[in-house]
């Protein structure tokens, strides 16, 4: 279905949806694929928080003249998909002019409701009648919700509703951040939680050859910004932090969360170049050239109870005390990076994309403060200044890396982080990539049922 970037989310592979390649109206060749897409998407966490924000959103925009709207099962849409070429036909569009074309928000609405496949549920199909009955005379770029560079509109693609509702919404919303409370949104370790979201419009759905490049959001420097603040329930936020710098500090301690966590964090866009597209004998295979920019946390404000390093501590090879605690201000880089990605189907294996080597991604942490950081080490030591600053910088490090580890499901990553970045399509290693296409028709075959041989 979704698959992360590799090594975070410790998802290396899974069968995807539908297949690569599609063959484009008029005999030209093209490929589609999802980035950052919600297909597939479901989980109680994901559900609370995009009903929530949504469903804020169009009452904040005055979308719409009911507001009963608001309060429709957006999480549900997640799992429902459109084909593309008989939504832009209802517009009185291929897919290509689509792209490039301002649509009225309910004609829009109204359009999507029409192509809704069999078995929809019904929870999906009366919000979007709600959506088209009640629309404000509003418009939606479509730029901003598909992306297509070659000629014709795709084959048997599909397009995920959520997506389409979502960005709709995000493109009327514009760069205007929106302070959504505990009355709209939660999380189950957290009490009081509240943020300002401020979600950029991007394609979800990219249709292209090879040469081709896209970014998940242009004209914006991020993708996603959140700032959030909140309690943690503190007996669920226990970790065990390793600090190690080799010939100088082997130590352990025990990790209570902060009560209050005030975070912002960004996610940067993503570049992705379609680096060579074939379809032969019935094996379709993609090569991408992907490349993130990572994102940007700061934690400010943060107390951190006093904490001693467990027995065993040492540094310099001799037993050794840190002593450490309250207001830490973390700010913390998440690298991106640049990777090739090659997909083929069948089989419908999806790999890795290998940001990273380890459940925690890789990451820059700087601070304002340490907040207190007391290190006693044996009396016979002495240790110089830059000693204490590569010790004190470790600790801190240590923290953050607790934090974002992946493996661990308590964590900040997975209990805060994610789930709000779910909501752009991403995570804390970057978007989610998905093959599109159609089975039935098969690798190489056009909607008349011509099978030319396609290269990038």
């Amino acid at each position: 279905m979704s698959f992360a970037f590799g090594g975070v989310t410790g998802v290396d592979s899974g069968r995807a949806e539908r297949r690569a390649v599609a063959v484009l109206d008029g005999g030209v060749s093209g490929y589609c694929f999802k980035v950052g897409s919600y297909t597939g998407v479901q989980g109680a966490l994901f559900a609370t928080l995009v009903n929530g924000i949504f469903g804020r959103w169009g009452e904040f925009n005055s979308m719409f003249t009911n507001s009963t709207v608001s309060y429709v099962d957006y999480a549900a849409m997640a799992n429902v998909n459109v084909d593309l070429v008989d939504l832009a036909r209802q517009l009185g569009h291929t897919v290509r002019t689509l792209s490039e074309s301002t649509v009225d928000a309910g004609s829009f609405f109204r359009a999507l409701h029409a192509v809704l496949p069999a078995g929809t549920p019904t929870s999906v199909a009366n919000a979007l009648q709600g959506f088209f009955t009640y629309a404000r005379p509003k418009t939606i770029r479509m730029g901003n919700v598909i992306a297509v560079t070659s000629d014709g509109s795709g084959a048997g693609v599909t397009v995920n509703v959520l997506d389409m509702v979502a960005n709709a919404l995000k493109d009327v919303n514009g760069s205007t951040q929106r302070y959504v409370d505990s009355n709209w949104i939660s999380l189950p370790l957290m009490t009081n939680l509240g943020g300002g979201f401020t979600l950029a419009p991007g394609a979800r759905q990219f249709c292209a050859n090879a040469g081709d490049s896209f970014r998940t959001v242009t004209g914006e420097a991020s993708q996603l910004t959140v700032s959030t603040n909140g309690n943690l329930k503190s007996s669920d936020f226990r970790f065990t932090a390793k600090a190690r710098i080799s010939g100088l500090l082997d130590g352990s301690f025990d990790i209570e969360a902060p009560s209050n966590f005030p975070m912002t964090f960004t996610i940067r866009p993503t570049d992705v170049k379609v680096v060579d597209a074939t379809c032969e004998k019935g094996v379709e295979t993609m090569s991408f050239d992907v490349s993130s920019a990572g994102s940007t946390v700061e934690m400010t404000g943060t107390y951190v109870d006093y904490q001693l390093s467990k027995a065993g501590t040492t540094i310099k090879g001799k037993p050794a005390q840190i002593r450490f605690g309250g207001n830490m201000r973390f700010f913390v880089n998440v690298d991106g990076g640049s990777v090739r990605y090659t997909m083929t189907a069948p089989p419908y294996g999806v790999a890795a994309l290998p940001f990273g080597d380890s459940t925690v991604p890789r990451f820059d942490a700087s601070s304002t403060s340490y907040g207190y950081i007391e290190i006693k080490p044996d009396a016979s030591l002495t240790l110089s200044a830059a000693e204490e600053n590569q010790i004190k910088s470790e600790v801190r490090d240590a923290i953050v890396r607790a934090w974002l580890d992946t493996s661990n499901p308590n964590s900040i990553s997975n209990q805060i982080m994610n789930p709000i970045l779910a909501l752009a399509g991403t995570s804390v290693n970057g978007p989610t990539i998905i093959l599109d296409g159609d089975d039935e028709r098969g690798c190489g075959s056009g909607p008349d049922g011509g099978v030319p041989a396609l290269r990038g």
